[in-house]
């Protein structure tokens, strides 16, 4: 038996250069597709040795079966510091554990009154008219999110303070989607040629850290059951294994985190809502005599949950995942070496007929035939195995909240025409998306 993974050999000479032309998603579906009966292929793109996992079944194993061999690595490390989202091993573990109690629904329906009372009075007072004429989706959503996220998540509104928040964040987005493919990656010359871009991060960071840090130890929280009141106390409880720094890594990789997979996830529903508008009226029929009172409420909003499902597997916000092996490793008699990279992408999943039925056409209502939880390692929206992510609990009922007052004030119309993906850290939108608003 041949135990080593296919190669791909690009077509242009180079793969660097074809996933240049190409773009990421229409590169990595070639690579996958070149290869017709193996389960992983490998691809080389600059010094980096990409194995790629095409099938869920590969995905089940290196992120589930045997996880702890894959461990996370990422450049994010150098702005956000060590944390959950950062760490491996047992160092991941520490950081996890105190979360995982504040995370869970029980605790946010202590926070659910106040989600609805912010997004009800985000869109009874954010329009004026020219807003309902043009409105800007993806800074609409972006803006009430961070509101929703430093109330939620901080204790305080900082909705002042969101422009250069929002501005900085979006920095450190394409910071890191440019340090991937910088010619020079240290040295003299590295500093020289990018000393520009590296002081403006330096900058963003050092905003977004005092927020933070003023957050955290200069106010008294407006709610006890803010996560940053919660995990103040296990920072001050005598079983206390947190240091400043690692509270504030923590508290910033989820506001990071949080605030642009949610909002971009809005963005991208508002689009096929347009694009799909028997659906708009299928969420209004649903939800316009449902009274949503508690968290246990929402699972009844089942076809809204559907289309944000449907959504999130058409567009994954975390659209691509990455590990590297710890130790060498073997999967259907090929051979995995020390220090490579697993590559996996949740959107290759999500759009193959191997999978899905037309997996191209917005479906919701394949999600009534068979649920998430049974399609396993086939749907990736939130990732999978123990480090399945955190806040899937706190970002759903984020979502159905804000599609609950998006559907049932407005009826929407796209401005913008076609809207391609535009791959980066998340999936984000290539072009600005622009909505007309028509009162119900």
């Amino acid at each position: 038996m041949n135990n080593k993974i296919p190669l791909y050999k690009s077509t242009f000479g180079s793969s660097n250069l074809e996933i240049l032309l190409l773009g990421k998603i229409k590169f990595f579906t070639k690579v996958a597709n070149s290869e017709k009966t193996a389960s992983l292929v490998r691809v080389r793109l600059g010094k980096r040795n990409l194995v790629i996992a095409k099938t869920a079944e590969a995905v089940k194993y290196f992120l589930v079966d045997n996880y702890k061999n894959y461990e996370k690595r990422t450049n994010l490390t150098i702005a956000f510091g060590r944390n959950i989202f950062t760490s491996s091993g047992d160092e991941w573990v520490n950081f996890r554990r105190p979360l995982m109690p504040i995370f869970s629904k029980k605790v946010f329906e202590s926070n659910f009154d106040e989600m609805k009372k912010i997004i009800s009075c985000f869109y009874s007072s954010e329009f004026n008219i020219e807003d309902l004429k043009k409105m800007d989706v993806v800074y609409f959503f972006s803006k009430l999110v961070f509101k929703l996220n430093t109330n939620i998540l901080i204790g305080n509104d900082f909705s002042s303070q969101f422009e250069i928040f929002n501005k900085d964040l979006l920095y450190l987005n394409k910071y890191f989607n440019e340090l991937n493919y910088r010619f020079i990656k240290s040295g003299f010359l590295n500093k020289l040629l990018y000393k520009k871009a590296d002081s403006e991060f330096e900058s963003a960071l050092l905003r977004i850290n005092h927020l933070v840090k003023t957050a955290a130890f200069n106010h008294t929280p407006a709610r006890e059951n803010s996560v940053l009141d919660r995990l103040l106390k296990v920072y001050h409880s005598e079983s206390n294994k947190m240091s400043e720094e690692d509270l504030i890594n923590q508290v910033k990789m989820l506001i990071f985190a949080g605030y642009e997979t949610t909002s971009l996830t809005m963005s991208w529903l508002t689009y096929f809502l347009c694009e799909n508008p028997i659906y708009q009226d299928k969420i209004y029929d649903e939800l316009i005599n449902l009274s949503i009172d508690s968290i246990q409420d929402l699972e009844r909003a089942s076809i809204t949950k559907n289309v944000l499902y449907e959504t999130l597997r058409l567009r994954p916000i975390g659209w691509a995942l990455t590990r590297y092996a710890v130790q060498d490793d073997e999967y259907e008699g090929m051979k995995i070496q020390t220090d490579d990279c697993l590559f996996t992408s949740p959107y290759l999943i999500h759009h193959s007929e191997r999978y899905y039925e037309n997996p191209e056409v917005f479906d919701p209502s394949r999600f009534e035939r068979i649920s998430v939880e049974e399609l396993g390692t086939k749907y990736l929206a939130f990732g999978a195995g123990p480090r399945v992510c955190i806040g899937e609990n706190l970002a759903m009922i984020q979502l159905i909240l804000s599609v609950r007052s998006l559907v049932l004030n407005f009826k929407l119309v796209n401005l913008s025409g076609n809207i391609e993906s535009n791959p980066q850290t998340t999936l984000m939108l290539k072009n600005p998306l622009y909505v007309s608003l028509i009162k119900r």
